[in-house]
């Protein structure tokens, strides 16, 4: 019952996390099949205790889990089972963004700094406040473009992610800052946000959501490194561009809010 319940309380944090993300994916290509972003509760793809879980949580390289048939076509996909986070937090928004606007043009050798400093996304929560609260970051490639399934595992095993719980890539830590609760996680940024490595040769998509939350396993100073770090380096690995939000690409000034805000938090283990 309490592993359903976390199931759900994840589930609906990943939604919460996508949603921005969603409205734009909707409007942008809703010509596009798999573009169209629709959370549908009814969905039994949606039943926690039905989700796969496989491999034990474990940073050790020797003691990972490669056990989904289609791991071996996706260059050993490394399959993690994550412990329960006790309580996750569910994000709201206020529901008036506007995202007609196109996505900005894309520099193809570097991340383009266009982002205003004036906005910072909704889930970034002001410095000098330890409430829970969601850092997230978007991932796309340049325009008209995708990434390919087994990019995206190769890179993913590349920068420490782990396929695990829910059916994400998840992070914990790296070298003696290593946790058992994952420290941040990466979703599809199309519904229902997960990863089917029973398809992955042939699965593609327009963008991927980076999210840490806090307070995190670690201090939030260094856990919002190692997400940033983690973020910029599966960015150059997948030749895609990181955004602050949806439509607006990262910049230093933006990366230094997101900083504050992480500072307050202290480590939950």
């Amino acid at each position: 019952m309490i592993e359903s319940v976390f199931s759900l309380r994840f589930l609906l944090l990943i939604i919460a996390v996508l949603f921005v993300g969603a409205i734009y994916m909707w409007g942008s290509a809703k010509s596009k099949r798999n573009a169209r972003i629709k959370f549908d509760p009814g969905n039994p793809r949606f039943d926690p205790p039905t989700r796969r879980r496989v491999g034990q949580a474990n940073s050790d390289p020797a003691h990972d889990v490669r056990s989904d048939p289609a791991a071996e076509d996706a260059n050993d996909v490394v399959i993690t089972k994550t412990r329960p986070v006790d309580e996750l937090p569910i994000i709201t928004r206020d529901g008036d963004d506007n995202f007609s606007t196109p996505l900005p043009a894309h520099a193809d050798t570097q991340i383009e700094m266009a982002f205003d400093a004036a906005t910072i996304p909704d889930t970034v929560g002001e410095a000098g406040t330890t409430d829970e609260t969601i850092i997230a970051l978007y991932l796309r490639p340049p325009s008209g473009r995708e990434f390919a399934g087994p990019a995206i595992v190769r890179a993913m095993n590349g920068v420490g992610l782990r396929y695990g719980d829910m059916n994400i890539f998840h992070h914990f830590g790296a070298g003696d800052l290593t946790t058992d609760l994952p420290l941040f996680s990466v979703a599809n940024m199309v519904e229902p946000g997960d990863f089917d490595l029973q398809i992955i040769d042939s699965f593609a998509t327009p963008g991927l959501t980076l999210f840490l939350r806090l307070p995190a396993p670690l201090d939030g100073a260094v856990a919002f490194e190692l997400f940033l770090n983690t973020a910029q380096r599966l960015a150059e690995a997948l030749s895609g561009d990181l955004y602050g939000d949806p439509q607006k690409l990262l910049d230093s000034a933006t990366i230094d809010k997101m900083r504050l805000s992480a500072a307050p938090f202290a480590n939950v283990g």
